[in-house]
């Protein structure tokens, strides 16, 4: 523990690092440098084989980061260390600044200006970033359409953003609700991929959504990304996000469910063994969605 704040901050701002030493000093000062002051920040590692322990040092004593920790084994995921984080922080409002991306100096005193207890979580349009921070996409969930600052009901927002789109492209552009999340959230412990869009889907439940249309965050690509790790590879965690709809938002239209399902089984799966493969053909044979199956594997129209 150093650089104990002499007041409760409103925000909590957690990076969970993991060998990205590269990117990790340029995340940091991205976070230290925003205009809004109200903040303690979490320095999490996850037992880096890189030199990502020299970069945390450097920055011990600074008198907004409120605790440094280094696991002595590596957790495996990174839910894991969201969950330490989460638990550790003192502010209301957390920001899971992953260590790989970047934010606009502005993020914070922008995405504040939105906080209300009728909300769980507030999110910004992001832009794709190389390895090098060169800028290659702007993630326009909506396929280029312009898209206005928004507040809807967050069962509103599953329905319409999160089942044929994930509009919550990336963690580090989302400021959510400690309380409502350490209520309603909980993520399997084998999670490795999808654990944020499942927290997303826990915390729309009972509270609105707000999107700011303006692009605040820089979601970096690169070989190490999580997301190229697993891609493909979580049929059990697609399986459970599905069961959660389903047991969650039966209002849901039938035929927006039924193409989310298709979707999900016309993926190439890269199965990691045997068992994989049966429990999705269980699970689309139990909720009577097998003929999907067969159209996308098959090309059976009938």
């Amino acid at each position: 523990m150093n650089g104990e704040p002499s007041y409760k901050p409103l925000v909590s701002v957690i990076i969970p690092n993991y060998n990205h030493a590269p990117f990790l000093k340029e995340r940091i000062d991205s976070v230290l440098n925003q205009t809004y002051k109200n903040i303690e920040v979490i320095l999490l590692d996850d037992y880096s084989s890189d030199n990502s322990r020299e970069i945390i040092e450097s920055y011990r004593g600074h008198k907004k980061i409120s605790h440094i920790e280094y696991n002595t084994t590596n957790s495996g995921s990174t839910f894991k260390q969201w969950e330490k984080g989460i638990n550790i922080a003192k502010g209301e409002w957390i920001w899971i600044a992953e260590s790989d991306d970047v934010a606009h100096n502005n993020f914070l005193s922008i995405l504040t200006q939105y906080l209300t207890d009728n909300a769980a979580i507030i999110f910004c349009r992001s832009q794709i970033i190389t390895e090098n921070g060169e800028k290659i996409d702007e993630f326009n969930p909506s396929n280029n359409e312009v898209v206005d600052s928004f507040e809807l009901k967050g069962y509103l927002f599953v329905e319409q953003n999160m089942i044929l789109n994930n509009w919550i492209s990336n963690a580090s552009s989302v400021v959510f609700s400690k309380s409502k999340y350490l209520n309603q959230v909980s993520i399997p412990s084998y999670y490795k991929l999808s654990g944020d869009y499942l927290a997303y889907l826990q915390l729309s439940k009972n509270s609105n959504v707000i999107f700011e249309s303006r692009t605040l965050n820089f979601y970096r690509i690169h070989s190490e990304t999580v997301r190229n790790k697993y891609v493909n590879k979580t049929p059990r965690e697609a399986i459970n996000n599905v069961k959660f709809l389903i047991k969650n938002y039966p209002y849901m239209k039938k035929e927006i469910f039924d193409r989310w399902i298709f979707n999900l089984a016309s993926n190439e799966y890269q199965f990691e063994s045997i068992i994989d493969q049966l429990r999705i053909f269980y699970f689309l044979c139990k909720e009577g969605k097998f003929l999907y199956y067969l159209k996308s594997k098959y090309n059976n129209a009938d």
